[in-house]
């Protein structure tokens, strides 16, 4: 069965919903607002390497370099637990 109506349907997607993601569910999904120096670094070195950026691997693109996004369940910035996350929030565990 299809599997991401049910994703959309979830999902708060701050950069607002398309294709692969929703805009009015519960689960807030949003940038890193305060990127590690490490992941930061890490991404970079991965481009002059040759890697291509992806800013969102959920979406028609899974290749690439960059950063992970973040899911809530609330507007307090609860995090999630790992076994009640979508699949959306669990691509880069």
């Amino acid at each position: 069965a299809e599997l991401l109506p049910y994703f959309e349907r979830a999902e708060h997607n701050e950069r607002g919903g398309d294709v692969f993601h929703g805009h009015s569910g519960p689960l807030h999904v949003m940038d890193p607002r305060s990127p590690n120096g490490s992941s930061v670094a890490f991404v970079q070195a991965a481009e002059q390497a040759g890697y291509a950026h992806n800013p969102d691997f959920n979406a028609a693109v899974q290749e690439g370099v960059g950063s992970a996004r973040s899911c809530t369940t609330t507007w307090t910035w609860r995090w999630w637990w790992t076994h009640r996350a979508p699949s959306n929030c669990l691509a880069f565990l």
